[in-house]
């Protein structure tokens, strides 16, 4: 998602603004770069959420929140293939609010850490 901004919005411009036309060679890369992070960004969340089960990172139902992430994200990807823009709106609200919430659930787990 990075590199399709930075193709996007910085690189772009200083390349083809002196180009005539509308059409410049990296308008649409730089988009399809951010379509092909957003896809991929679902399946890291699954991953980790794998990963945090399995080493038990985190307490309660706290472990299961990044796979839990990581399913609504890819729901909110069907929905919008099936729905049109109303599941694109699910799945980009999926994609931050659940970065808030694993977040917030990092930053305020006090387990004690044994000192030896």
């Amino acid at each position: 998602m990075l590199i399709g901004n930075l193709i996007e919005f910085w690189v772009g411009p200083l390349l083809y603004d002196d180009v005539p036309g509308e059409f410049k060679p990296t308008d649409h890369l730089g988009w399809a770069m951010v379509i092909v992070g957003f896809l991929v960004v679902p399946i890291g969340f699954i991953l980790l959420g794998v990963a945090t089960l399995r080493a038990k990172v985190l307490p309660g139902w706290r472990r299961a929140l990044p796979f839990i992430i990581g399913l609504m994200i890819t729901s909110g990807m069907l929905l919008a293939f099936g729905i049109g823009e109303a599941g694109l709106v699910i799945s980009f609200l999926s994609f931050s609010l659940g970065w808030i919430v694993l977040g917030y659930v990092v930053w305020s787990d006090r387990s004690e850490q044994k000192v030896a």
